[in-house]
This record gives structure tokens, sequence and C-alpha cells, in this order.
């Protein structure tokens, strides 16, 4: 699984959880240290949500 800002991946975590930082100055601020683990990536990605003032992009 990749974690992508726009195109470019900044994540990787692997089949066995193991997770590895592709661009360190691109990850959101919230994963941006050293040893991240799968665990606290999860946790991170479970707080995340639309603000109720937040519009979707129109296609």
């Amino acid at each position: 699984m990749l974690l992508l800002l726009k195109d470019r991946p900044v994540l990787k975590i692997s089949e066995t959880g193991s997770c590895q930082i592709l661009d360190l100055d691109r990850l959101p601020f919230g994963l941006r240290r050293e040893g991240i683990t799968f665990p606290e990536f999860v946790e991170w990605a479970g707080n995340r949500a639309l603000s109720i003032g937040r519009s979707l992009p129109s296609v």
C-alpha cells in the first residue's frame, strides 16, 4: 500500500505492516518522524475527516 501526496508516493506499507518512508519532507505533519509504525499510521488515518464546511471538488 502506498500513501500518496497527489501523484508522489511518500510512505510505503508492506503486507507485513512495516512502513518505509519514501519522502520525509512531504509526509503529513502527523506522520513526519523516523520509525513510523503501522499502528501509528492506522491511528493517524482513523482521525482524518473532512471538515463540515469543506466541499468536495466538482468533477
